[in-house]
C-alpha cells in the first residue's frame, strides 16, 4: 500500500500547482525513525524539532534531521514523485503518526500551502499536522580547510567504534573525553596503514588498533575526536552491513562526514587536544593471570550485587592459579565471595577494581581467555586478549581502587 503526498503551491492567484509523492510506509517509516534519533528533546532553535523532506531527484526522497551539531540524511526510494518537495514536519509527531498507521496502510497526505497544514487521509480516518517552510532548516557548516578522504570497510569502522564507545565520558570540563579519538598511523612492520580508536573516562582507557590493507600516507599522523552521539548513530547506520561493503569518511580539523548505506552523517568534531594515551599504557605489568572470560564476568556480576552501591568495588586476590573475588557493604552488612580458576604462578597480589568497569572492558575481549596483567596494587591493570587477532589489537587499562 502507498502513501500519497500532495504538495499544493500557489503559482499565482489563479493557478495552483500540485506536487505528489507515492511511497510505502514500510519504506519511509524506518528512515523517519532513524533520523528522529538525532533530534534533541529540547532545542534552542524550534526548526530543529523537525525533519526535512526533500525531493532528491528521480524516485528518491531525502529525510534529514539535526540537533545543530550533527546532521543525518537518509535517502529512500519512493514509487513516484511529481513536482518539488521541500518542507519540515515535527519529527516526533511524524514518527508517531506513521508508526500508528503500520507498514501497510495506504495514505494520502496533502500539504496545504495556504494554511500550512499537512492532511493525512487513510482508509479508516484522517489527522492533520502543521508544517514549516524548509528555508530556515540549517545546513552543515563548511570550511575552507583541506578535507581528507578515506574509504573504509564498514566492519572495520563498526569494530573500532563498537569496542570503544562504552568508555567515553560525560565531562563538561574536559569535552575531549566525550568522544572516540581516531588516529591514522603507519604499521611498524610494513608500509600499510592502520587506524587507532581510543576512548577514556579517566578511570579506564580502551585502545583498539585495526590494520588496513591500503597505504594512507596522506593521513599518517592525522587524527580527530568524534562525538559519541555521532559514533552511536554510525553504529546503527552500519549495523546491517554486508561483508565487503565500504563507506567514505571525510574530515578536517573541525568537521567530519560519513557516506554509506544510502545515508550521510555530518558532525562537528570535538575541539581540544586528546591526551597522549600511549604514555599511560603500562609496559611493565609482569604479573599475568589468564582467566576464562565468561567465568570472570559471571563471578563479577554475582558479587557486584553485594558490593557498596556507590563504589561497586571488588577486591581480587590472585594466588596459586586462583582468583578470589570479595565484595562487602558495611552500611548494609552484606558481603559475597567467589573463586575462579585461572593461570597464575607469580607472587600473590590483591587489587581493587570497580565491578562494572571491569565487566565492561572484559566483555569486549574477543577471546575466550583474558590476560589480566598487573604490577602493584596501586597501579593500573592491563586487560587484553590472551591471543590477539591477526589484523587487530585490543587492550584496556583499568585504574585500581584503594582496598
Amino acid at each position: 500500500m502507498y502513501i500519497e503526498i500532495i504538495v499544493l503551491t500557489l503559482q499565482n492567484q489563479n493557478e495552483n500547482k500540485m506536487s505528489k509523492i507515492k511511497f510505502k510506509t514500510s519504506e519511509v517509516l524506518p528512515k523517519v525513525a532513524q533520523v528522529t534519533q538525532v533530534v534533541n528533546q529540547k532545542n534552542t532553535i524550534s526548526i530543529l524539532e523537525n525533519v526535512l523532506l526533500q525531493h532528491s531527484g528521480g524516485g528518491n526522497m531525502n529525510i534529514t534531521a539535526s540537533d545543530g551539531e550533527t546532521w543525518l540524511s537518509i535517502n529512500t526510494m519512493v514509487e513516484h514523485i511529481d513536482g518539488e518537495v521541500h518542507c519540515c514536519l515535527n519529527a516526533q509527531r511524524l514518527n508517531t503518526a506513521l508508526r500508528s498507521l503500520g507498514n501497510d496502510m495506504e495514505v494520502e497526505l496533502e500539504f496545504d500551502e495556504q494554511s500550512h497544514i499537512a492532511k493525512f487521509n487513510y482508509t479508516s480516518g484522517k489527522f492533520e499536522l502543521p508544517f514549516l517552510d524548509a528555508d530556515d532548516f540549517p545546513n552543515p557548516s563548511t570550511t575552507g580547510e583541506e578535507t581528507l578522504t578515506v574509504e573504509l570497510l564498514n566492519n572495520h569502522l563498526l569494530d573500532g567504534l563498537g569496542l570503544t564507545e562504552f568508555a567515553t565520558d560525560n565531562d563538561s570540563l574536559h569535552p575531549q573525553f566525550n568522544g572516540i579519538h581516531i588516529d591514522f598511523e603507519k604499521q611498524a612492520e610494513n608500509s600499510l596503514g592502520q587506524m587507532v580508536f581510543v576512548s577514556t573516562d579517566t578511570r579506564k582507557l580502551v585502545k583498539y588498533t585495526q590494520k588496513l590493507d591500503v597505504t594512507l600516507e596522506a593521513l599518517y599522523d592525522k587524527g580527530f575526536t568524534l562525538p559519541k552521539k555521532a559514533a552511536s548513530i554510525i553504529l546503527q547506520l552500519l549495523a546491517n552491513s554486508v561483508s565487503g561493503e565500504s563507506c567514505f569518511m571525510y574530515f578536517n580539523e573541525q568537521s567530519f562526514s560519513l557516506e554509506g548505506n544510502g545515508a550521510k552523517l555530518s558532525t562537528r568534531l570535538i575541539a581540544g587536544r586528546f591526551p597522549n594515551y600511549n604514555a599511560v599504557i603500562p609496559t611493565n605489568n609482569n604479573k599475568i593471570a589468564v582467566v576464562k572470560r565468561d567465568a570472570i564476568i559471571g563471578a563479577l556480576k554475582r558479587v557486584m550485587a553485594f558490593a557498596n552501591q556507590k563504589t561497586l568495588m571488588a577486591t581480587l586476590e590472585f594466588e596459586n592459579n586462583k582468583v578470589k573475588l570479595n565484595t562487602k557493604d558495611i552500611d548494609y552488612n552484606t558481603s559475597a565471595q567467589e573463586t575462579v580458576d585461572c593461570t597464575y604462578t607469580d607472587e600473590p597480589i590483591t587489587i581493587g577494581f570497580p565491578c562494572n568497569g571491569l565487566i565492561d572492558v572484559i566483555k569486549n575481549v574477543r577471546c575466550e581467555d583474558v590476560a589480566i596483567r598487573l604490577s602493584e596494587p596501586q597501579r593500573a591493570g592491563l586487560i587484553q586478549p590472551n591471543v590477539q587477532q591477526d589484523d587487530s589489537e585490543y587492550l584496556s587499562i583499568q585504574m585500581p581502587m584503594q582496598v
